[in-house]
């Protein structure tokens, strides 16, 4: 596949191949993992890339840990301060995994979507994470 930065993916293009050469191709560390998987390397984040092809959406997601020393109390306050703060993406503190927060982004493509945003959107997501992830919070460190 050839585009240039500018390039529209169309539906069917939309695939865990062809976002992984995508950001290759914008100089970022990628990987597909035996499931398909896109695992991308940005601002000192991992970023888990998926495609749902029902609901034509992207979703980047990183994982952040969490002091576990930290309440249930402090780090929904935290939470809730993030997406105050940062209304991109979506902060959770799922209750399986309390000492992991969850960083996320949907990106709508319906029936096209210009590759340049998919790309840009995964920078603005990685800095964000990066920033929030290495804030400290009532004198914890979120890792």
């Amino acid at each position: 596949m050839t585009q240039s930065p500018q390039s529209t993916l169309w539906r069917a293009d939309v695939t865990p191949q062809t976002l992984c050469e995508l950001f290759a191709r914008a100089s970022y560390s990628t990987r597909l993992d035996d499931d398909g998987d896109v695992f991308v390397n940005a601002e000192s984040i991992s970023v888990y890339v998926s495609i749902n092809e029902d609901n034509k959406v992207i979703r980047y997601t990183a994982y952040c840990k969490i002091d576990e020393s930290m309440s249930l109390e402090s780090k929904h306050a935290f939470v809730n301060k993030m997406n105050d703060n940062f209304v991109f993406c979506r902060f959770s503190v799922p209750d399986k995994y309390s000492d992991t927060l969850v960083v996320d982004y949907y990106l709508s493509f319906g029936e096209r979507i210009n590759s340049f945003q998919v790309v840009s959107s995964l920078g603005l997501f990685a800095r964000i994470c990066s920033k929030c992830c290495f804030m400290i919070f009532d004198g914890a460190l979120v890792k």
